[in-house]
């Protein structure tokens, strides 16, 4: 550290630099050859030291202020994004327990059609089997009322030869009493 302080001490610019301090300070704060046994060189370096340190510490603080005033504008900004993320979560809930429930009363009514529609072909399937039974039964008549026709067209000829028998007979009849 002493090979360091001899080549500051030697340096031309710290020279003057010192000289300069020494010289802009007050006559009665001047120091003398020594200060309290020290010379002056050391105590001007270290003051010098101090002052830049200082200056140096100063400079620090306000870059961290300055950096931490952004941090909190950053953290400022993540919370309304966090804010405005969460109320999206809670509408997209929302909407997702509408949905539900909406699934929930459709599949209900889909059940209720279900049911109506299995009713109805119930329905459809006991009138198709009365519209078989109707049609056999129509069958069955449409053949008897073809028997009855034929039978009444019979006993319409039979009838007919009747009454051309008696016709004859009367005839026959009259003939004999006018003979």
């Amino acid at each position: 550290m002493s090979i360091a302080l001899s080549n500051v001490t030697s340096d031309p610019t710290f020279k003057f630099l010192s000289l300069a301090m020494v010289t802009s300070l007050p006559e009665h704060w001047k120091p003398g050859p020594d200060f309290y046994g020290v010379s002056c060189e050391p105590v001007l370096i270290t003051a010098g030291a101090g002052v830049i340190g200082f200056l140096f510490w100063r400079s620090i603080l306000s870059v961290k202020s300055k950096s931490y005033l952004k941090m909190v504008d950053r953290m400022k900004k993540l919370e309304q994004e966090k804010k405005e993320i969460l109320q999206k979560v809670a509408e997209l809930q929302q909407q997702g327990e509408e949905l539900k429930e909406k699934q929930k009363l459709s599949e209900k009514s889909a059940t209720l059609s279900l049911e109506k529609i299995q009713e109805l072909e119930n329905i459809v399937q006991e009138m198709e089997r009365q519209n078989e039974r109707l049609d056999e039964e129509n069958n069955l008549h449409a053949i008897s009322f073809d028997k009855e026709r034929a039978n009444t067209a019979k006993h319409e000829d039979m009838m007919s030869e009747m009454d051309k028998t008696i016709e004859k007979l009367k005839r026959s009849k009259k003939k004999t009493q006018d003979t």
